[in-house]
């Protein structure tokens, strides 16, 4: 009796020592485009030693390690993707790990077949080291995709000297890609989801596109991106006037000007509205009440170097001449107005004997009657 109570006794510190002493560390989930190339990330510790009936401690080696789809246990006749034991393996299905604690798993050109869940065996010197990590990793494969740019800037105007990033992402998250990047169709030498440009230089504008190495359906559509070799200027409008104010029927020219650009290629604004015309020069004429208004202009390269407004007021012609016959007969009237009164204020105050006096005053109003008459106006009482 004491012999076999010894024997459940060995039996259960083999049990603590061994199978239930083992650990597997595996990734979330992943997703991954069919054709890219996937990296299973994982670590293992295995049981340092297992304790025989004898009492013998036996330390803990392991010789095989082993990836299976979908099996629980992942032993005897189980179909493997990976057995270190086997010169048969699917060279799709690279292991990069080890038999110490690495047991990372790399699959290239996945495809539909490779959706399952991923488990990771190990087997050792003894029975006792033996474990599967049941937990495993589960495998999505999608269809291939446009892939998409997304950058580190808000848009892609930069300035020299600048550091940018553009990242090239699918529709799940993807742990690793292989991607190639492209600017202007050319291959760089760059890969990863990851593209780091900088310190910026006028050279380095252009459009960029990402994709995978194995699918060209899967390339981006273009992000463009355009340095500016030197800080950006702010335009300055001159004008061929001395100042905005202008008559209906004249004519003016605008200059955008800058310093040290030789060409522009100038776009101009009127109260915030892209006008049609471009170069550098904007001539305005014949001149309407309509053409009135705030003008700008900048580089269609960069809305940081557009203009301070400059105003132009143009006074109609017509307008201007009624405004003019309105203040003359306003003048007139003002003066006739004075003559009559001062003429009534001296009839008044002189004597009838005076005679002189008296002829002096009828001349003044016989002269101020032939004025009016004259000039055709008209006192209205």
């Amino acid at each position: 009796m004491a012999v076999w109570d010894k024997k459940i006794l060995w039996g259960f510190m083999l049990m603590l020592a061994g199978a239930g002493g083992y650990i597997v560390n595996y990734p979330h989930p992943v997703c991954a485009v069919k054709g890219s190339t996937v990296t299973l990330l994982c670590s293992f510790t295995p049981v340092k030693s297992v304790i025989r009936e004898n009492g013998r401690e036996v330390p803990i080696v392991i010789v095989r390690v082993v990836w299976c789809q979908n099996h629980e246990i992942c032993q005897g006749t189980t179909p493997s993707v990976y057995d270190s034991e086997s010169t048969n393996n699917d060279p799709r299905y690279k292991y990069l790990g080890d038999k110490k604690g690495n047991c990372t798993l790399q699959i290239t050109d996945i495809q539909k077949s490779d959706e399952a869940t991923f488990r990771f065996r190990m087997e050792a010197n003894d029975t006792g080291g033996h474990g599967t990590g049941r937990s495993g990793v589960k495998v999505r494969v999608i269809d291939p995709v446009r892939m998409k740019i997304n950058s580190s800037s808000a848009d892609g105007e930069m300035r020299r000297g600048e550091s940018v990033t553009l990242y090239c992402t699918a529709v799940c998250t993807i742990h690793q890609l292989e991607v190639t990047w492209f600017k202007d169709n050319h291959a760089l030498s760059e890969s990863g989801p990851a593209l780091q440009l900088g310190p910026l230089t006028a050279k380095d504008s252009g459009n960029y596109t990402c994709g995978l190495r194995t699918g060209t359906r899967t390339v981006s559509l273009p992000y463009s991106l355009h340095v500016e070799d030197e800080d950006p200027v702010r335009m300055k409008i001159n004008s061929s006037s001395a100042d905005g104010e202008m008559r209906g029927g004249e004519s003016v020219t605008l200059y955008c000007t800058a310093v040290n650009i030789h060409q522009l290629e100038v776009t101009w604004f009127k109260d915030n509205h892209a006008l049609s015309e471009s170069g550098p020069a904007l001539q305005l004429g014949p001149l309407t009440a309509k053409d009135s208004g705030n003008y700008t202009c900048g580089l269609r390269t960069s809305n940081r170097t557009v203009s301070l407004p400059y105003s132009l007021h143009v006074e109609d012609e017509g307008s201007n001449t009624a405004a003019i016959v309105v203040r003359l007969v306003v003048f007139t009237l003002h003066t006739v107005l004075i003559v009559i009164v001062a003429s009534i204020v001296i009839k008044r105050y002189i004597s009838p004997t005076n005679t002189n006096l008296t002829k002096s005053v009828s001349i003044t109003q016989y002269n101020i009657s032939r004025f009016i008459s004259k000039h055709h106006i008209v006192i209205l009482h």
